[in-house]
């Protein structure tokens, strides 16, 4: 449905993309993810025609449109602000890009603007102006006027920014599900990463301008090509390791900052750093196991609690490990489990197969 064939943007000397290649399938939510100015809005403008490519090709539908303008190609775009006309009524504002084509008579008109009403589940705000609707209606009004004359692609600028958190991940269910229904072809921009946890079929992390990592959400949550990807999808304890001794299929690492800590790491499809490389020891907040003894068949450390973050349903601890080395834990509250106290000695663990070693 779509290519990207190495698409570049540069502005003077920055380069703002740099060589971005990605196919997306007809029907599938891609979402473009990464700290600011790594360049996804301006792989988002340059889709809709808003930004010109400095060099590549952009490909729709087999069509190549680098240089058609932004009006003749056809995609819907929503943006963060709404951008709703607030003189107009909803179904006015949701009927202007059909106005616009001069491709229906008006009586066309208004079954399509209802049918997109029903879909968005605003049928009986068709009357009412902007200034009259919550934040979350708007952003459906927007929405409904990006879908109603049935764009092959939607393009999503950070649409949900301006929401509360709880109206937020209603809003996020709500995009799914007419994603689904009308089996659309959306590319979404975001910085938050529960929101593309929740909507993606598939995640491009984004970083100076390239995409890091490509792949399904949880792929990219449970195997992180390196440590930018790690840190950036979720928590993670990034702990900076050197390679002692090891060959193809084991290694043995001294974690920096632990008081010589060692401890030995499996490989499991992918190739090892050298001995004497420094690499990064990746483990997710929620696979580090803290009791005061732990199964056999764990890595065990010794450390004290330092500090206690309640978070409701779990709560996060941070604890130190030798003379400097902190290791974050979260662990599930149950009725039979307590929670540790500041300055309370802990071991912590976790099973081999739960960590990575990322050069």
């Amino acid at each position: 449905m779509l290519n990207l064939n190495k698409v570049s943007k540069r502005y003077g000397e920055v380069w703002a993309v740099r060589e971005v290649s990605l196919d997306l399938a007809r029907g599938e939510l891609l979402i473009l993810l990464g700290p600011s100015g790594s360049g996804k809005t301006t792989i988002l403008k340059m889709l809709a025609g808003l930004e010109i490519p400095s060099e590549g090709e952009i490909w729709v539908d087999g069509k190549e449109i680098s240089e058609i303008p932004p009006h003749r190609r056809g995609l819907g775009m929503v943006f963060q602000n709404y951008a709703l006309f607030p003189h107009m009524r909803v179904k006015d504002n949701i009927a202007f890009p059909l106005r616009m084509r001069r491709e229906w008579d008006e009586r066309q008109i208004s079954s399509m603007v209802g049918d997109i009403l029903s879909l968005v589940q605003l049928e009986q705000y068709g009357d009412r102006y902007p200034s009259q609707l919550s934040g979350g209606q708007q952003q459906r009004v927007a929405l409904a006027r990006a879908l109603v004359f049935k764009p092959p692609i939607v393009l999503m600028d950070e649409p949900l920014g301006a929401l509360d958190k709880k109206l937020r991940s209603a809003m996020q269910l709500e995009i799914k599900r007419i994603q689904q229904e009308l089996n659309l072809t959306m590319i979404y921009v975001t910085h938050d990463q529960e929101e593309a946890l929740t909507l993606a079929d598939r995640i491009a992390i984004m970083n100076n301008g390239r995409i890091e990592q490509l792949d399904r959400p949880e792929t990219i949550y449970e195997y992180p090509r390196n440590p930018f990807v790690a840190d950036f999808i979720g928590e993670s304890n990034i702990l900076p390791a050197t390679v002692l001794e090891g060959n193809e299929e084991t290694c043995v690492l001294e974690v920096e900052g632990g008081s010589g800590i060692r401890f030995s790491y499996a490989a499991r499809g992918c190739a090892l750093p050298r001995v004497g490389e420094r690499a990064s020891f990746v483990l997710r907040p929620e696979k580090v196991l803290i009791g005061e003894t732990l199964s056999v068949g764990t890595r065990r450390l010794e450390g004290y609690v330092e500090n206690v973050i309640y978070l409701g349903e779990t709560v996060k601890y941070i604890v130190v490990v030798g003379t400097r080395l902190r290791i974050v834990a979260k662990q599930q509250i149950t009725g039979d489990r307590g929670v540790f106290k500041i300055g309370a000695p802990v071991q912590i663990g976790w099973h081999d197969g739960n960590c990575r070693l990322l050069s």
